[in-house]
């Protein structure tokens, strides 16, 4: 589904990375670290189906926006390429929240209508967990004039992410992170969209989930390349830990201030519209 531009650069919900670094995964796999390579094994017999290359010491801790940008400069340097990736900054909004023994995290949100001038700024729309390391993505264009889903994930340095199947506007999304188990060197999360099975992604990690996330992410802070409706709402926000640990009754939302969202016709950007735990919402404004 993704293909890379004339430069050999993928766009990611990371940002552009180039193309040998970004790995697709199938749904009845798991993708992981073992003995320094990224590989995907077959999840009912464990056997390895695909090695996607070497692992460095600091790819699984370097932050996965950082470490796009510094891999998509290195990669231009090395071909003598330029390009207008590095210096911009895009607009988005991002609320994050503490969270441990995540047992599991959902958001259900409604596929948006298509933009005012439909065209080829991807923007992506999607809950999360550590900045996104682990995400359920929504996005538009990117490839496909249309809407698309895919989980993605950043493991041992590399961006991952399943099938892409194509949604339409008016369908109901669910985003699920589900805690499978863990081993004594890693935790493994499952990622999927109810109802869209082929899309699952099974990750094994070094890290268990300190956070949890929602984001709307353009690459045009034009409003006329966004969704035509006013919002989106994150709803049905529902957090359940594991191993017998009380959920709270809400989640301490904070909003970032590191993005910059354009002025709305609305003068709304980001709606805490309830905090709770089991039955939150987020309203991200367009217009």
């Amino acid at each position: 589904m993704l293909k890379a531009d004339n430069n050999g650069l993928v766009l990611t919900p990371y940002g552009h990375m180039p193309a040998s670094d970004v790995v697709a995964v199938g749904a009845g796999e798991i993708v992981g670290v073992s003995n320094g390579r990224l590989v995907s094994k077959d999840i009912q017999s464990g056997a390895i189906v695909a090695d996607h290359g070497a692992v460095s010491e600091d790819a699984s801790s370097e932050d996965p926006r950082a470490r796009a940008k510094r891999l998509c400069s290195e990669h231009l340097k090395a071909h003598g390429l330029s390009g207008d990736y590095l210096d911009v900054v895009y607009p988005g909004y991002f609320t994050s929240a503490g969270a441990t023994r995540v047992g599991r995290f959902s958001t259900t949100w409604v596929v948006p209508e298509y933009p005012h001038e439909p065209d080829e700024k991807t923007f992506f729309l999607w809950n999360g967990a550590d900045g996104g390391t682990l995400q359920p993505v929504l996005q538009w264009a990117n490839g496909l004039m249309g809407y698309t889903i895919a989980n993605w994930a950043f493991v041992g340095g590399y961006a991952v992410h399943s099938t892409f199947l194509p949604v339409e506007p008016k369908e109901v999304l669910t985003g699920v992170i589900k805690y499978v188990g863990r081993s004594a060197s890693y935790w493994t999360f499952k990622q999927s969209f109810e109802n869209f099975v082929e899309a699952d992604l099974t990750v094994e990690r070094p890290n268990d989930i300190s956070s949890i996330c929602q984001c709307f992410e353009a690459t045009s802070n034009e409003p006329r390349h966004w969704p035509v409706n006013e919002y989106t709402a994150m709803s049905k926000i529902n957090l359940v830990r594991r191993e017998g640990v009380t959920t709270p009754a809400s989640l301490n939302w904070q909003i970032s201030t590191t993005t910059k969202p354009p002025v709305t016709q609305s003068g709304k950007t980001t709606v805490i519209v309830s905090n709770s735990a089991v039955d939150g919402e987020i309203d991200f404004y367009f217009h």
